[in-house]
């Protein structure tokens, strides 16, 4: 492994570029790039990597994606798991990865226990429209209790607010709704409940994360 690329990702020695699947790394916050990449530095700059990967073909911007482990680590830990466990990066469930992103869940819990790294200011809150918009384009979590759920001819909405055209929704597919019953998640049962909810933050009307697993939303005891 030659060295560390944008965002946290990796450089292997033959000019390849591996983003770190299961995870989300880039969130923009200060100080959180740097410790991100001091981390790398030291579990995997200069070593040799074993990457173990859902798919061979690259994503649109020419990355190969996988679990990332130092071959020969006795304790066997994946770099992902060392940097969720410090703070430094956050379970991103995907296609292909959703066992990984589950055993992570319980290593990210730790950290977010603790309020170590990103957890100092995640997750944000679903109630501040502002804050969340601030996040467009990135993957970010937030947490908050659900003002109403809905249902349209394509999706199911969980809404954060009264004027669903300005606050903060997630927005579940109608394709991917039985995933959520399966898992106890029936949308409509999220009504007045605290959830925790992660995926990446576009506009569509308000800030809104589209949910195609359950593993991205977590309902709250509080």
């Amino acid at each position: 492994m030659a060295g560390l690329a944008v965002g946290g990702d990796l450089r292997l020695a033959d000019g390849r570029m591996v983003r770190l699947a299961a995870v989300a790394t880039d969130f923009g916050i200060d100080g959180h790039g740097l410790a991100l990449d001091t981390a790398l530095t030291e579990f995997a700059v200069g070593r040799d990597v074993e990457i173990a990967s859902a798919s061979a073909k690259p994503d649109r911007h020419g990355r190969l994606s996988g679990m990332v482990r130092v071959a020969g680590a006795d304790d066997g830990e994946s770099v992902q798991a060392a940097l969720v466990g410090l703070g430094l990066a956050v379970v991103r469930p995907e296609e292909g990865y959703l066992p990984c992103a589950a055993v992570l869940a319980g290593v990210e819990e730790g950290a977010r226990s603790a309020k170590l790294g990103l957890w100092t200011v995640l997750p944000a809150d679903a109630r501040d429209p502002a804050a969340v918009r601030r996040m467009n384009g990135r993957f970010a979590v937030i947490e908050g209790r659900i003002f109403a759920a809905g249902s349209g001819r394509n999706s199911e909405y969980l809404n954060f607010g009264r004027t669903w055209r300005e606050d903060v929704t997630v927005q579940i597919p109608r394709r991917d709704r039985a995933r959520f019953v399966e898992a106890g998640l029936e949308p409509g049962s999220l009504d007045g409940r605290r959830i925790m909810a992660r995926g990446v933050i576009f506009e569509a009307g308000g800030p809104t994360i589209e949910a195609r697993w359950p593993e991205q939303v977590r309902m709250e005891a509080k």
